[in-house]
């Protein structure tokens, strides 16, 4: 997996449950353009089913297809699983910074 992979599967995990517009989805993933399309390309790619709905305009719920409560486990210590969920609920250039060092730590100690 590359690094944009595992920031988008930690980012489904983080997301499991919330509805979230596709610009705001994109800007958690990190995916750009931010043509409907393509965000859900990329997602569907990676392995992650998504939902839409329509009410007032459109929104995606994203599902990993893997058992993501253990995966992220797996990925992250609990405390890291903290400081990643609170950058995840913040936007900005520093939050993904953080979180990409983060997933780069944790894949390289395993």
């Amino acid at each position: 997996m590359t690094r944009l992979d595992e920031l988008a599967h930690l980012a489904a995990i983080l997301l499991k449950g919330h509805w979230l517009p596709v610009t705001e989805l994109s800007d958690k993933l990190n995916v750009c353009p931010r043509r409907t399309q393509d965000v859900v390309r990329h997602l569907h790619d990676s392995g992650y089913t998504l939902l839409s709905q329509y009410r007032k305009g459109r929104k995606f719920l994203c599902i990993s297809r893997e058992d993501t409560n253990g995966r992220l486990a797996e990925i992250l210590h609990p405390k890291e699983q903290k400081i990643v969920q609170d950058l995840m609920s913040r936007s900005g250039k520093r939050a993904e910074r953080v979180i990409l060092k983060l997933i780069q730590a944790a894949t390289t100690k395993h």
